[in-house]
């Protein structure tokens, strides 16, 4: 596995703050886990930039492989949304203008997504993002409603890590799964990340690291280990 080497992660305590939802001890890598992924207009967060695409993958608490439970693309106009979140599209996650008017309208996803979630415990390659900046919000409002794990970027070397959340995911994947055995490769926009990170956190989990993590995280709290204005 060229470019990727395990590291030992120790046990992450509760803070005194209350944020754990669950008891110490927890074991994530027993339970069912779904992997969220976006794909966003910006990087600000909510309300200056809006969701495009969010995909979910499920990594059964069995320990057999992944399985996508959503996808869903909003069907945005590109003519509102501006030249510059248009470029952020094409060139962060390959979406395209066109791609946009084939989408759904913005409530049918919303409700995909939290049938897909509510009630889970879910993780993402950065949660402060994916959750804090985004998915804590309306319309999608998964705040409280869901149970969010630390982002496993903080499992992962500084040698697969890119310039940003998405290029990480690529750098991380391509150096776990080379041959890109799964054809995830072929895929676009939040469904290549969410299933790219779903083959990365399942291997992470396999191999002792992502089953430590005992600390469930309010991320929109401000008072939490993991910054809310987290980097790749």
């Amino acid at each position: 596995m060229e470019g990727y080497k395990p590291t030992h992660v120790s046990k992450v305590s509760r803070p005194a703050d209350g944020n754990c939802l669950k008891e110490p001890g927890y074991n994530a890598g027993m339970e069912d886990l779904y992997v969220v992924e976006i794909a966003a207009t910006g990087t600000k967060g909510a309300p200056s930039d809006a969701v495009a695409e969010v995909a979910v993958c499920l990594l059964p608490g069995s320990g057999s492989e992944f399985e996508t439970v959503f996808w869903g693309r909003v069907m945005l106009d590109p003519l509102d949304i501006g030249k510059e979140a248009l470029d952020h599209l094409e060139s962060e996650y390959g979406v395209t203008a066109e791609s946009l008017y084939a989408g759904d309208p913005e409530g049918e996803v919303v409700k995909g997504l939290q049938d897909a979630i509510y009630g889970k415990e879910c993780c993402s390659y950065d949660v402060g993002f994916t959750f804090g900046r985004f998915l804590s919000f309306e319309p999608w409002d998964t705040a409280r409603e869901v149970e969010v794990l630390p982002s496993y970027r903080l499992m992962l070397p500084d040698t697969v890590k890119g310039d940003t959340a998405a290029q990480s995911i690529a750098a991380a994947y391509d150096a776990m799964f080379p041959d890109d055995d799964a054809g995830i490769l072929e895929e676009q926009g939040a469904l290549r990340l969410a299933q790219m990170s779903a083959s990365i956190v399942q291997r992470l989990r396999e191999e002792g690291l992502y089953r430590t993590l005992n600390l469930i995280i309010d991320p929109r709290s401000t008072s939490i280990r993991e910054p809310m204005n987290s980097s790749p």
